[in-house]
Parts: structure tokens; sequence; C-alpha cells
């Protein structure tokens, strides 16, 4: 007979990867209408995927750019419904006053506005990007 409480996750290759843990239902208004069980279990939940996030945003720092990781990081900071603070605030907290950008050409048109003599953006502009959307 099927066990449901034994979940095994394998790649698309077949290849075992790791054993899954089945998840409870969370009350959806635990806060309001929930009991204090409701409650308490939501709090756990969220404390895990902070700690989930926060230990994959560590994993990836050997494998991605420095701008890349305060962005995510930025991304996960502002998801935070217990923070009121602005994007701005964030990225001056992060970065002082430069922005994080999302991708090259956010970087390439602030950089033209606020920063034109910048190197970044020279050796943007011979690059094979530029060339297939600007030229």
């Amino acid at each position: 007979m099927f066990d449901l409480s034994d979940i095994k996750v394998y790649t698309t290759k077949g290849e075992f990867l790791c054993r899954a843990e089945r998840i409870t239902e969370t009350h959806p208004m635990a806060k309001i209408l929930g009991t204090v069980q409701d409650l308490e279990d939501f709090k756990q939940k969220i404390e895990k995927q902070k700690k989930l996030k926060r230990r994959t945003i560590n994993s990836i720092k050997n494998y991605l750019p420095q701008e890349e990781i305060k962005f995510l990081e930025a991304q996960m900071f502002t998801e935070d419904e217990n923070l009121n603070i602005t994007k701005q605030d964030l990225k001056q907290r992060l970065i002082g006053d430069k922005p994080v950008f999302r991708n090259s050409l956010e970087k390439y048109e602030w950089l033209c506005k606020n920063d034109p003599q910048n190197q970044w953006l020279q050796e943007f502009k011979n690059s094979r990007e530029y060339k297939l959307i600007y030229e």
C-alpha cells in the first residue's frame, strides 16, 4: 500500500534527492479568527520560512555577484510584513547611496542619468547585450 507519510523526491533523471516532510495546513485567518494553537502554528511556519530564506541566500553567496545578493536580500527584507520602511530607505541601508538594480538595463539607465562617466557604463556600451537592445 502507498504510504503518504513517506514522500521521496527525485530528479528528472530519476536520482533520489531527499525525503520530504508533510506540512499541515494552517488556518488562513489564524491571526484574527484562529485558536491559540492556530496562531502558534502560524508563527512557527513563518519563522521556518524566514530561516529557509536566510539559508538559501547564504548558500548562493558564492555563486552570484554581490549586487544580485543585495537585491535578493532587499526583496526578502521588504517582504517581511512587520517592517514598515520604504524601498529607498532599504537601498540606502544596504549599500549607501547607490541603488540595487534588478538587471544591467536598469543599471545602465540609472548611470546614464546620474553618473555618465562611470567605467561600467563605458564597458556596457561595448557589450553584446547593449548592441542587441540599443543599436
